[in-house]
């Protein structure tokens, strides 16, 4: 039973003729909303009882609708039917989704729950609603968790609870994650925070077998202004990671062009990087620090 038709058919309960007072109007508006009343708890009732339907496509699709319809009395029985050990994965990452969008706070701890689930998708959907629901702390112990997209978004997420809690978590997935996609969060995280203590944290990571950290570690550096980093950029294009972005990242930082371009030759780019030795020796007790 869809909404819109019901209240169109609403117009056959009206009378036709038009009615000559104020008070008449007010019945016709008081009658429509009392059958629209009616419309809206059947519709309810119907969706209740397809929660408790034997088969998971009928329990998926009402809990669906109840989040279209946006009742927060919903959320308690949506709840209800999210027994981990009773109902399928794509089951429950349905009704989390449903939670979510009917924002319901009240069932925070019943999706907390299932943040603990084996499988990975269920865990990774019940952290996002309760992201969305206003509790971003509980990513926090997903920063070490065994499956990369959850750690990914752990540590992006740590970038929005500020520097004293997420700064150590950033830092030590930046060094030691196993995963590139997620050192290189580490990194935007970093930027984010815009901590120029982190520097030195940063400055290591120019040495990432991973191209996507180093790039990203060093557009950080330009962020966060760490300057003392700006000899480290020139070794890490003399070493052979002749990229555009860490180039472009040393005349940033350095805000001077030195002209590197990573398709000239051997010669050439070498000759910019004795400039760019000299320039810094020129600099070091100013920038240095």
């Amino acid at each position: 039973m869809r909404v819109l038709p019901a209240l169109l058919s609403l117009a056959v309960l009206l009378p036709c003729a038009p009615l000559a007072g104020e008070e008449h109007a007010d019945s016709r508006v008081l009658a429509a909303a009392r059958a629209a009343d009616r419309v809206w708890q059947q519709r309810l009732t119907l969706l209740y009882q397809d929660l408790a339907a034997a088969d998971a496509a009928t329990r998926t699709t009402a809990m669906q609708r109840l989040a279209d319809l946006g009742d927060t009395a919903a959320g308690p029985r949506i709840a209800a039917n999210l027994d981990p050990a009773l109902r399928a994965p794509d089951e429950l990452i349905a009704g989390v989704a449903a939670l979510a969008n009917l924002k319901a706070q009240g069932q925070v701890e019943s999706i907390r729950r299932l943040s603990a689930h084996p499988d990975e998708r269920v865990r990774l959907a019940a952290l996002n609603a309760i992201d969305r629901l206003g509790s971003p702390d509980d990513w926090r112990p997903r920063t070490t968790d065994d499956t990369d997209t959850i750690r990914r978004n752990a540590v992006a997420n740590e970038a929005t609870l500020g520097p004293a809690e997420s700064t150590a978590v950033l830092v030590q997935g930046l060094k030691h994650d196993r995963d590139p996609v997620t050192r290189r969060l580490c990194a935007y995280g970093l930027a984010r925070l815009g901590d120029r203590a982190q520097g030195p944290a940063l400055t290591e990571a120019l040495t990432d077998p991973d191209p996507g950290v180093r790039r990203t570690a060093a557009e950080a550096l330009v962020v966060i202004n760490y300057t003392p980093a700006i000899p480290y950029l020139i070794r890490a294009l003399e070493a052979g990671a002749a990229d555009t972005y860490l180039a472009a990242a040393l005349d940033r930082l350095a805000k001077h062009r030195f002209g590197y371009d990573p398709r000239a030759t051997v010669i050439q780019r070498q000759t910019v990087i004795d400039a760019a030795d000299v320039w810094w020796g020129e600099h070091a007790a100013e920038l240095g620090k």
